[in-house]
């Protein structure tokens, strides 16, 4: 009787590693999927801010510019698409 004890003590051992093992892995996991969605959270924040900066910087340059200027640009730059 003695030996069937060990035996179910040993399965439940090694059901709770199993399980503990599991677990380990899920967090795991959500831990990285995470980290790769701040990552590329931060990228577009990123990649959204130099837009910003270079439509502030063309804006600039419209408003500064004359209108010949501005005319003599768009007639030398402009293609149809």
């Amino acid at each position: 009787m003695s030996a069937l004890y060990g035996y179910i003590a040993a399965g439940l051992a090694a059901l709770a590693a199993i399980v503990g093992i599991w677990f380990k892995g899920r967090s795991s996991g959500k831990q990285a999927a995470e980290k790769e969605k701040l990552e590329t959270q931060l990228a577009a924040e990123k990649h959204a801010n130099e837009v910003n900066k270079t439509t502030e910087k063309v804006n600039e340059v419209i408003t500064s510019a004359s209108d010949d200027d501005v005319r003599k640009q768009l007639q030398d730059n402009w293609t149809k698409n």
